[in-house]
């Protein structure tokens, strides 16, 4: 190994998918540099199976840097080698070429608990149809007005499935909401949910999470036991 580079920080630079996306092009940053890659447990410990060294070194910090849009700026492999990665990491994607798309295919791999879970859940929605349509409605703490969080309308969704439903190869429509009323908007398609496919949620928090406390506080299943919906939509 030719140095480290480290993320102390993971998971408080967003949550679920901000936390993967860092992990994603950090991790790969480090193979491409030889590196050898650390970061605290997290969320993702809980669901794959992870390879990564727990972070121990003491490094120099490396600021994300932005253009005047708030666009991050792409720093060279050689700038982040020997230094603690403070920033979001979401570059544009054109960096992520093809060889580098694959470390979401091979490194994302869930446990064997996991699997074990949702074994029936794909089984049931693999013989639901032959194009499976997968739809992520977040609410919650989206549509506060800030410009990373504008709310798409469900009518869009209704609208393109009503353009292209009829188009396609038998298929089937898996809808993930925290708000199960906004599921029944999808009601014509005879819309699957994990729970229609033999998920019973948890109302137990994962560790190494960083929860909304309003979540917590609710003990709202959907809202704590969000992987089942997400490893759902990794099938359609």
């Amino acid at each position: 190994m030719s140095g480290i580079i480290t993320m102390r920080r993971l998971g408080a630079y967003g949550r679920w998918g901000n936390s993967l996306h860092q992990y994603a092009a950090l991790s790969t940053v480090a193979r491409e540099t030889n590196c050898e890659f650390q970061s605290p447990q997290w969320i993702g410990d809980h669901v794959f199976n992870l390879s990564h060294h727990v972070v121990t070194a003491q490094l120099p910090r490396y600021e994300e840097c932005y253009d005047a849009e708030e666009n991050p700026l792409l720093p060279s492999s050689t700038e982040l080698v020997n230094h603690d990665f403070h920033g979001y990491a979401q570059w544009h994607t054109s960096w992520w070429t093809p060889m580098r798309r694959d470390v979401w295919r091979w490194q994302f791999v869930p446990t064997n608990a996991w699997q074990d879970r949702m074994a029936p859940a794909y089984r049931a929605f693999a013989s639901a149809g032959n194009t499976h349509v997968g739809i992520h409605i977040r609410r919650g703490d989206y549509g506060q007005g800030g410009v990373y969080d504008a709310i798409t309308p469900v009518e869009w969704y209704l609208a393109w499935l009503k353009d292209n439903w009829h188009t396609l190869d038998d298929p089937a429509l898996f809808v993930a909401s925290e708000d199960m009323a906004l599921v029944q908007a999808f009601a014509d398609y005879r819309p699957y949910t994990v729970e229609t496919l033999g998920i019973t949620l948890k109302a137990e928090p994962y560790p190494y999470y960083s929860y909304l406390q309003p979540d917590l506080r609710s003990g709202a299943p959907h809202l704590l036991d969000f992987f089942p919906e997400w490893l759902m939509l990794r099938e359609c």
